[in-house]
């Protein structure tokens, strides 16, 4: 908690430093996410008292920090998290995304113990649908993983595209990721594609379902380059135990785990097959060739079939340290205090203000607390690109 402040600071949010903007755009920062080495994520509240979280690019930040917004723009998925809004701020890009209260599916399984049941194979048909709209956008996410995923009251969302690539983007733009979720091809230098995704989609259903890898861990005492040589000849080799996983979906996940890519489902088609292991007619899901473009209209009703298997399968998710009617009430009062600086002739509170652009700050605190009904909370959960605490928006 900020010292200085009369109003707590929410669960997982730091305060503001020297030099930090309290508004930028339409958008009041109340404090820090995190931060990393290409920017730092802020907690924020939109004009309308959403939670957000707003991720503002280092001076120094290198062009691969714009095409990432750039990729997570073209990004139109149920469960994918994606931009609202972008801007520059002093020269810097800024975008917002969604808060998403929960935990990372790595966290949550360690916390909870394995998935099972209905409640699995929602869990991986989201995570599918988000892949699958990752890919019609023209994008190749290259970083699937259980930390990259975020278990929240409405279903999974896929997070963080540092390292995703444009389809159309050559060969040699990116070459990164987690060892241990990687298709084999990935540890021969290729770079993400579609099909890599899905073989990492596969890891993560086998980690949902057992609370491991596919392909187990290497020993304590190998040096990085052992580890990393034994996991990619482990990869290449399809694992023959899936005995752990339902036996439908132990099928569906050993055809994504194949080490040939041209051999695997697309995420289209994983999570086609996802909702007929939930009982959705086979018929319904309308199975088409690769090649044909089912169209919106199809996608749509897809998601209303998964909404309603959300609704009805998905377990209660303990979110109760997140308190929309705090965050509000601390930006008001950030910047209500802000707006005082300002006309006090106050320093770099003032500077940052200015060029944050928008209305005027003390405007903006009661713009959000007439809102808001004097301050009271938004309907509906604050949805972050990132978990608290530690909150996965600051990767």
């Amino acid at each position: 908690m900020d010292p200085h402040r009369d109003t707590p600071l929410p669960e997982g949010v730091t305060p503001l430093r020297a030099g930090d903007p309290v508004r930028i755009a339409d958008y009041s920062l109340l404090g820090r996410l995190g931060s990393g080495g290409m920017g730092t994520v802020y907690a924020a509240v939109s004009p309308d008292g959403a939670c957000v979280a707003l991720k503002l690019a280092h001076e120094d930040a290198p062009a691969g920090f714009d095409r990432e917004f750039d990729v997570m723009e073209r990004v139109q998925g149920e469960y994918a998290v994606g931009v609202h809004a972008t801007g520059t701020f002093q020269g810097r890009r800024w975008a917002t995304i969604d808060y998403l209260p929960g935990r990372s599916l790595h966290r949550h399984v360690g916390e909870n113990g394995p998935w099972s049941g209905e409640a699995l194979l929602v869990l991986l048909a989201g995570c599918a649908e988000a892949l699958a709209a990752v890919h019609r956008a023209g994008v190749a996410h290259g970083d699937v993983k259980p930390g990259n995923v975020i278990v929240t009251p409405d279903g999974p969302r896929l997070i963080d595209y540092g390292i995703a690539r444009l389809i159309t983007e050559p060969a040699s733009a990116i070459n990164a990721g987690s060892p241990g979720w990687l298709a084999p091809e990935r540890y021969a230098g290729a770079p993400p594609e579609p099909a890599s995704d899905v073989f990492a989609w596969g890891c993560l259903a086998y980690f949902a379902a057992t609370g491991d890898g596919p392909f187990g861990k290497v020993p304590a005492d190998s040096g990085p380059r052992e580890a990393l040589a034994e996991m990619a000849r482990r990869s290449g080799r399809a694992p023959t135990d899936l005995s752990a996983l339902p036996e439908g979906l132990a099928e569906l996940v050993s055809r994504t785990l194949v080490p040939d890519p041209g051999e695997r489902p697309t995420a289209e088609q994983v999570y086609q097959e996802c909702l007929v292991l939930l009982d959705v007619p086979r018929e319904v899901v309308a199975f088409a060739p690769t090649e044909v473009d089912q169209g919106d209209e199809f996608w749509e009703n897809m998601l209303v079939r998964m909404r309603a298997l959300v609704a009805e399968h998905w377990p209660r998710i303990d979110v109760s340290w997140h308190r929309p009617a705090l965050w509000v009430s601390a930006a008001t009062e950030h910047v209500g205090q802000a707006a005082a600086n300002l006309l006090d002739g106050g320093g770099h509170v003032a500077q940052g203000m200015h060029h944050g652009g928008g209305e005027s700050a003390r405007g903006g605190a009661d713009a959000l607390a007439s809102a808001l009904g004097g301050g009271e909370a938004a309907t509906g959960s604050g949805t972050a690109g990132g978990a608290a605490p530690p909150p996965a928006a600051a990767r």
